[in-house]
């Protein structure tokens, strides 16, 4: 193939191409222009070609000019021209000689209602892309999932969802926000025959009410305004074979819960906008800190949904009933920021009591709060956790026994107030000594009092 044919042929895939193309000489005449870049600038080609790129920006014919650009710097440039109301992005390369001159200067563009159509098309695919990456760590979560617990309450659970997970019965597992309902249907879901598959956890309460549809059956493409050009894969689809698990589905409307009767009733639904029936095999578990039995005795909750969902109840008590789990989670929590952090701090025993007499409102999830909260502060590898009001977040709550009638519980002291007095102030420095590595000078500057003050006061 000699230079003639090369020619030819570069000659062709300019006037072939989609884009918009033009080639211009060294001084800024256009010596070659196909179809596209004619129609983005109203003019035929004949007519274009022969033009020179200077006298255009002179009378205005388009605003800004890459190919002036590219002649002046000798390198490539891309920027946005303005033909009247149409916008072109358009890039220049010049080519030069041996001696670094321009010779040519090639010039694509493209208008700017294309570019911003494909931006939107790989938006779109990103964004389904960053679901998928989420359902991945969701499932990589969900894999060896355990729970720590020392109590025989939580121990009796265990041994229940052992025994129940095999099958494919659908789960209601209720109690208070934060004991760990969650963790309970992970370990469902990873000693049952489906954890090799997807586990998937919806909020229902984070879901509004027009978007739970489209978000647990997915919608086709062009289904309403704003919905994405290729579709979305709803909840459903996404853990056929696999675990949904809804949590807090006691705050679902009736008129969302009806459109979850159907899927529970028959494995059957169609995404929005499609009329195509989709079967699904999920097994359901459900989680909530209301009483739904209660809520379909007044209204609130559809009673034949309650009986689809609610197939193994499962009822987990709250932290304050399983008192001798508070040391074991404690221990977990402070060995994995340990790991973390590459420390080797440990709760005192004295700790381990006060989390004991707490009442814990805010259950294992309060109490991992505190544990980091307390991990973070200590400077040296012993802990010390107060139950002080100021210092335990929401401790002042539990505390209180307000507008109930009830007495608050007594403190351990007894006899007369000059007796009690003695007790507390024997108890305290005790504790300041200890938490100062029994150093009397140090336990002495913290109390404010001189050491022989201190030294009396604890033979006492």
């Amino acid at each position: 193939m000699d230079n003639r044919d090369i020619n030819v042929d570069w000659k062709q895939f300019i006037q072939k191409s989609i884009d918009a193309m033009l080639v211009t000489d060294d001084k800024g005449n256009i010596i070659l222009a196909n179809q596209s870049a004619a129609d983005n600038l109203d003019m035929p080609v004949g007519e274009l070609v022969g033009n020179n790129v200077y006298d255009m920006l002179k009378k205005e014919i388009y605003i800004n000019s890459t190919i002036v650009k590219a002649l002046e710097e000798k390198q490539v440039v891309t920027d946005v021209v303005i033909h009247k109301e149409n916008k072109l992005l358009s890039t220049s390369v010049p080519i030069l000689d041996t001696r670094g001159n321009v010779k040519f200067v090639i010039t694509n563009s493209r208008t700017h209602e294309l570019v911003e159509s494909l931006y939107g098309k790989i938006t779109a695919v990103e964004r389904n892309n960053q679901r998928y990456k989420e359902i991945i760590t969701l499932l990589n979560e969900s894999s060896n999932e355990t729970i720590i617990a020392d109590s025989p309450e939580m121990k009796q659970i265990i041994r229940y969802c052992d025994s129940i997970a095999p099958y494919d019965g659908n789960v209601l597992i209720s109690g208070e926000s934060g004991c760990g309902k969650d963790l309970i249907a992970r370990y469902i879901h990873s000693k049952s025959s489906r954890s090799k598959n997807s586990f998937i956890p919806i909020n229902c309460a984070a879901i509004p009410k027009e978007l739970f549809e489209s978000e647990c059956f997915g919608y086709s493409k062009g289904a309403f305004t704003g919905a994405l050009s290729s579709g979305k894969i709803g909840y459903f689809e996404l853990a056929n074979g696999g675990t949904l698990f809804l949590d807090e589905i006691g705050e679902l409307s009736l008129d969302m819960q009806s459109k979850l009767l159907r899927v529970t009733e028959t494995g059957e639904f169609t995404p929005v906008g499609s009329n195509k029936v989709i079967k699904t095999d999920v097994r359901i578990i459900s989680a909530t800190n209301r009483n739904l039995s209660r809520m379909t005795e007044d209204g609130g909750f559809r009673e034949d949904l309650y009986y689809r969902l609610s197939v193994i109840p499962i009822e987990v008590p709250p932290l304050r009933e399983r008192i001798s789990d508070i040391e074991t989670i404690s221990l977990y929590f402070i060995e994995k920021l340990n790991q973390k952090y590459g420390t080797k701090k440990y709760l005192s025993a004295w700790s381990i009591n006060n989390l004991q007499q707490y009442k814990w409102p805010g259950n294992v999830r309060e109490l991992k709060n505190v544990i980091e909260r307390w991990f973070i502060i200590t400077e040296g590898e012993k802990i010390d956790i107060s139950l002080n009001r100021y210092e335990l977040p929401g401790a002042e709550t539990a505390d209180r026994e307000e507008n109930t009638g009830k007495l608050r519980n007594p403190p351990d002291f007894t006899g007369t107030l000059n007796e009690a007095t003695k007790e507390f102030q024997k108890r305290y420095i005790e504790y300041v000594i200890e938490k100062n590595g029994n150093h009397i000078g140090k336990a002495a500057e913290e109390l404010g009092v001189h050491r022989s003050t201190l030294y009396r006061k604890n033979l006492k």
